[in-house]
């Protein structure tokens, strides 16, 4: 019989919150539930990454075993639904199998990873609205992570790219959290956490940027001068390149005491083509390039437009 699966009148849904960022997670009704099974773990994830959405069968096999499936792989990955359905128990049909494949039938926002991307969505209206309350909002999306993506799963194919793409995303909304901190006028407060970001990535121009601007709002020229000397010195010896013409404009800023870099105002509203000519430049204005992130987009911009949709499909059971 194809069609939707409805409930049992006296089934009664029960609430399952998976946990990407950090190691694997899952709790249903808040109680955690023990996955024994690297398998069984990369499978929720692998599903989890797509909430109400199919996964087909042969990307299921693809991503879980890469170039090495096993003989019988889609024996072998019914069985490994079995087991991550004991797992759940009462919450067991939330696995959904379609006509062509797997889906975790749960609201998006069930899923950390999701939560973390409409989070940092509902930021970005409030972008010179308040900044005080746009980075209140970063905040929280950051608080969601708990350690490296994905962590302990090293060994499975899709994991490595899927983590890449969700640190990217990560540091996309640090930064744009250290934009809004600035605009709202913040300084000093923020040097100490820049200080360990520069050091664990090190050709990232607009953390030094900030980082430059966090040290002169302390009160230190020297400290902000020595900054851009620091990261001067790194990509002429390790890249062959000069900082970019913002960073530069930046530091010529610093140099002449521009009075708009102690206000939070200064941070927000120029255009790149002012900031390339010597004006102070603004945090929205540096251009980063991102690694791909979700369906071939790029930039901070592409992260957050991840579209957590539920496409129909045919179910067959679930």
């Amino acid at each position: 019989m194809t069609g939707e699966r409805i409930p049992n009148e006296r089934e009664e849904r029960r609430v399952i919150e998976v946990g990407l960022l950090g190691s694997v997670t899952v709790t249903v009704d808040g109680a955690p539930v023990a996955l024994s099974g690297t398998l069984e773990k990369a499978l929720l994830a692998r599903l989890s990454l797509s909430p109400g959405q199919v996964v087909s069968r042969g990307r299921l096999i693809d991503d879980l075993w890469g170039e090495n499936p096993p003989g019988n792989a889609i024996g072998s990955l019914q069985s490994l639904v079995y087991r991550l359905r004991k797992a759940l128990g009462p919450a067991a049909s939330s696995i959904c199998r379609t006509d062509h494949g797997y889906k975790l039938d749960v609201p998006e926002d069930w899923v950390d990873a999701a939560r973390f991307s409409l989070l940092s969505d509902s930021s970005r209206p409030a972008q010179g609205s308040g900044e005080s309350s746009r980075a209140t909002v970063l905040r929280q999306a950051l608080e969601l992570w708990r350690g490296p993506a994905l962590a302990g799963l090293d060994s499975v194919p899709f994991v490595l790219p899927r983590r890449t793409a969700l640190e990217a995303a990560r540091l996309c909304a640090l930064e744009e959290r250290f934009e809004a901190d600035l605009a709202a006028g913040a300084g000093a407060e923020l040097v100490a956490e820049l200080e360990g970001l520069v050091t664990e990535h090190p050709f990232d121009e607009k953390l030094w940027g900030h980082l430059m601007l966090a040290h002169y709002r302390s009160g230190s020229q020297a400290a902000a001068l020595r900054c851009y000397e620091r990261v001067r010195v790194l990509l002429s010896d390790e890249l062959g390149l000069p900082p970019s013409p913002v960073l530069a404009a930046l530091e010529r800023a610093i140099l002449t005491q521009e009075p708009s870099l102690l206000t939070g105002e200064a941070t927000a509203g120029r255009s790149p083509r002012r900031e390339m000519v010597g004006h102070p430049p603004t945090p929205g204005s540096w251009s980063r390039s991102s690694p791909p992130i979700w369906r071939g987009e790029r930039g901070c911009g592409a992260m957050r437009r991840r579209r957590w949709s539920r496409p129909s499909s045919a179910m067959t059971s679930c």
